[in-house]
Formats: C-alpha cells, structure tokens, sequence
C-alpha cells in the first residue's frame, strides 16, 4: 500500500526528534558546556571586573563578566524546543489526517498497528476473522473501510491489519477514491472492477445490455 513506508519514516522521525529536543532541555547546562569543549569548541570568555569598573576590552568591545549571558546564544537554546515542537506537530499532522481522511488513516494503521500485531501468534480466531472479510467483500464489492468496519463489528486496527495482509495475500484489492479507500476481493475480473470503481457508467452500460437482449436495440 502506498505511503506505509512514508508515515513510518515520518514518525520515527519525530519520535527522534522529541526524544533529543526534551533531553536538551533536562540536560544541565554544564554537561552541553563539556561536550562543546570536547570537540574542539570555544566557550565565550569571562573577564573580571578590574579595579577601575570598566566593562570594555582593548578594542572598544564589551567584554562578557561572570553571570552575563550573550545574547546571540538565545538562538541556540531554542533548538530543543524547535525539535521537540516540530515532532509534535509531525504526530499531531498524522493523526489530524487521519480523522479527516480515512485513506490516510487506513495508511496510518497499516504503518503503526499492523507492525504491533503482526507480532501476535497466529490463531484460529485470526482466520475466521479473514474468512468473515473475504466473504462481506465478496458479497458487497467496493465497499469502503469503514462501512466494513462497522458491519463486521471490529477494531480500527484490527480491520486495517487483517485487510493488509489479505492484499499482500492477492486475496483483496483496494483503491483510493476521494477520501475513501475502497475494498473487493481480487477474483473479480476486470470488467467488474471498471463497474464497480464507475458506478455511473457501470450502470449505464448494464441497462445498455439489458435492452441489447430485450431486442428493443437494433
């Protein structure tokens, strides 16, 4: 299915980037301050305050004292904050997606649940389960997921998990239309399929051949 490995990439990414952000943020300053000078950095100098008071160095140019912090190092420090927000907003960005798509959540399922039960022991249950897909897609072709879902009574990702791994199977095949993600067994033939996936014309062409085999057509 198209995009599974985009959403994967997408969280990891983001659970990344949130896992560094909120370590930056609890590290002590003083650990990041070692690390800087361990790999060859410089950290900004400090000058005591001499005797006269003056805060300005041989050139004309403050000089940063003990307790002072420069002010282009504000930047910097909002780094852990720049990672942490952006992983959020990438989750945030797929879940928004996925209650208003149902394509899209049917991609999100696949990529984040599928890999969890797959997991799980085959059983018996798991095949029945198959079986009842199988048999409702094959009695009401190009129905989308979420009429399958509610007319069998299962779980989001329980529906998606199964679905994916009868088309890996070849068993089913599905399509995106609009919003929607529609599902019908594979042993269809092509001509069914065209049907199916243009109703409109589907129709058109059925009345066609009835009238065809009536005689009332030339």
């Amino acid at each position: 299915m198209e995009g599974v490995r985009t959403v994967r990439l997408v969280a990891a990414l983001a659970v990344a980037a949130m896992l560094a952000g909120g370590w930056m943020m609890n590290a002590p300053v003083d650990d990041i301050t070692d690390t800087v000078r361990d790999d060859g950095g410089t950290a900004p100098t400090f000058a005591e305050e001499d005797s006269s008071g003056d805060s300005e160095g041989s050139d004309g140019e403050p000089v940063l004292r003990r307790g002072e912090k420069d002010d282009s190092d504000d930047s910097g420090m909002d780094l852990p904050t720049r990672l942490f927000a952006g992983g959020v907003g990438a989750l945030g960005s797929l879940a928004l997606g996925s209650i208003l798509f149902e394509a899209m959540r049917v991609t999100v399922l696949v990529a984040l649940v599928s890999p969890m039960l797959a997991r799980m022991k085959k059983n018996r249950e798991d095949m029945l389960t198959r079986g009842r897909l199988l048999g409702y897609l094959e009695a009401n072709a190009g129905i989308h997921f979420s009429a399958l879902r509610d007319a069998l009574g299962l779980a989001n990702g329980v529906t998606a998990y199964h679905l994916h791994t009868l088309e890996s199977q070849g068993q089913v095949i599905s399509w995106r239309d609009g919003k929607l993600r529609r599902y019908a067994v594979s042993s269809l033939t092509r001509e069914e399929v065209s049907r199916i996936r243009n109703p409109i014309a589907g129709t058109r062409l059925a009345i066609l051949e009835v009238l065809a085999e009536s005689g009332n057509i030339g």
